[in-house]
């Protein structure tokens, strides 16, 4: 009898053993849920992240650009005013080059934008470029100098995808380095109306309101 209850006391622990290990691996897989769960919280967190309203304005001028007209295209020219350099560049769109000395302000103070496709900070504040180039158009011209950038077709790309609609020269060799005093890229060079250069000034813009301050600075338009 003693032993009967001994074995039957055996096995009743035996079958309590095996609890534990149904436990833990009940307990285990309830951790792969959570971590999914968690997975999800930060992917939906990122995907919350609404995009900018300047790169929302950028898409939208992409989308109603006018398809008859070439992106970066050649800008005017004219007689030789002011002091800019008589300097070559070729337009983004390779059909002809453009001497810097002859560029055609219209009577208007220019704003020259010199990038790269490869700049990363010419990427984040491109949206920017696009708003304030609407912003100011009719007031102030833009004008776009690619710069040390041997992948124009990349540069082109990135020209549609901001949606700028003004014009486009190229500078593979950073020719333009002394007479604008291009440190690196983004640099933004002030032209007055009368074709002289005002100031250059390296580096990206905080905010669009930042930018504008500077054209009413130093070309005196508010816009």
């Amino acid at each position: 009898m003693k032993r009967i209850l001994l074995v039957l006391t055996l096995l009743l622990t035996g079958c309590a053993g095996f609890a534990d290990p149904n436990q833990q691996v009940s307990e285990s897989s309830a951790e792969p849920s959570q971590m999914t769960q968690a997975s999800t919280d930060s992917t939906a967190g990122e995907a919350s992240n609404a995009p900018s309203q300047d790169a929302e304005q950028a898409n939208e001028t992409s989308k109603t650009h006018d398809a008859s007209k070439p992106w970066g295209p050649c800008p005017d020219v004219g007689a030789p005013t002011g002091d800019l350099p008589q300097l070559e560049l070729e337009c983004m769109t390779g059909d002809q080059k453009v001497s810097l000395a002859n560029l055609d302000t219209h009577g208007k103070p220019m704003v020259v934008q010199v990038w790269a496709q490869w700049c990363g900070p010419c990427r984040e504040e491109a949206p920017r470029i696009a708003s304030l180039s609407k912003r100011f158009e009719g007031k102030v011209q833009f004008l776009g100098i690619n710069y040390k950038d041997p992948q124009r077709d990349l540069a082109l790309k990135l020209v549609k995808q901001y949606g700028w609609e003004f014009p486009q020269l190229s500078d593979p060799d950073g020719a333009v380095r002394g007479p604008f005093t291009v440190l690196g890229t983004p640099t933004t060079v002030f032209i007055s109306a009368e074709g002289k250069r005002v100031h250059s000034r390296p580096g990206g813009w905080s905010d669009d309101e930042e930018f504008a301050e500077a054209i009413k600075e130093h070309l005196g338009v508010s816009g």
